[in-house]
């Protein structure tokens, strides 16, 4: 059996400008921005805990120096996130966006971007306490008859005393119906990190492929060009980067339907300003 995350579900600090409690008159939306030109920045990632392109495609093939942001200039790269906020102890930062919503949300969300598409999802732990891939293979892929892809670790990983070697990375087609096991089992920061690519067909075939090839902009760009859009789970588990060159900010709000999502996000807001659900 998997282990459950223990998500941060307390409440959120009172938002206040000159003395008034502002959290009731801001609204609570999915908060879409438009980042290509922090992400090709590539420089300014050159710094422990900032891996290029937020890590994505990347799995665990250390380390990434990309120089070429030229090679995904006409990509988009979205951070979003909902604007529901906690205060989180430690961190230096006063605010960060709710955990808990974000986690129940992130079901639907995901679900509108896939659509009547394939997801495939990558899903790795720090260890096999954490997540274990033959575990998952045998107890819930297997049963499910599900089409997946156990990689070799790469070199570095082989090679490096300080990672404890898993079995690999594994790679699997997954239902959007079923995201909210997603969320109660894998959701597990910072021991778990998950990243989805959605496409309209499968795209086992073409990861396996690029996975053995080196890790460039240019294996970046083939991955996009042959998927309609990949993500990333924020490390916090309260957000998500997307990158896409099909989906312009018009055409995901509408893949999204961003206007009836947000109406929900309102509605449900109040449920997460008293503590736990």
């Amino acid at each position: 059996m998997e282990r459950r995350s223990e998500c941060v579900r307390s409440a959120p600090l009172p938002i206040t400008t000159l003395g008034k409690d502002l959290r009731l008159s801001v609204s609570v939306e999915l908060k879409i921005d438009e980042v290509r030109t922090q992400i090709l920045d590539f420089p300014r990632f050159d710094k422990p805990g900032l891996p290029q392109l937020h890590g994505f495609f990347q799995l665990w093939r250390y380390p990434r120096t990309f120089s070429h942001s030229s090679v995904l200039s006409d990509v988009n790269f979205y951070d979003l996130h909902i604007t529901h906020y906690v205060a989180q102890k430690g961190t230096g930062r006063s605010r960060l966006p709710h955990p808990g919503m974000f986690e129940d949300f992130f079901p639907r969300i995901v679900r509108r971007l896939v659509r009547n598409n394939v997801l495939t999802l990558f899903v790795r732990g720090v260890d096999r306490d954490h997540f274990d891939e033959v575990r998952v293979i045998e107890s819930v892929l297997a049963p499910r008859h599900l089409r997946y892809i156990l990689l070799s670790n790469p070199p570095t990983v082989r090679m490096d005393p300080r990672i404890q070697v898993g079995v690999g990375n594994l790679l699997f087609e997954w239902s959007a119906d079923a995201l909210g096991y997603v969320a109660e089992q894998w959701f597990e920061t910072p021991a778990i990190e998950i990243e989805g690519y959605i496409a309209s067909e499968s795209s086992l075939g073409l990861i396996a492929r690029l996975y053995f090839e080196p890790d460039c902009e240019e294996a970046i760009r083939e991955l996009i060009r042959g998927i309609d859009l990949g993500f990333r789970l924020w490390p916090d588990n309260n957000g998500l980067f997307l990158v896409s060159d099909k989906l312009d900010r018009e055409a995901l709000e509408a893949r999204l339907e961003l206007a009836d999502l947000n109406a929900e996000l309102s509605e449900a807001a109040p449920r997460y300003q008293g503590g736990e659900k």
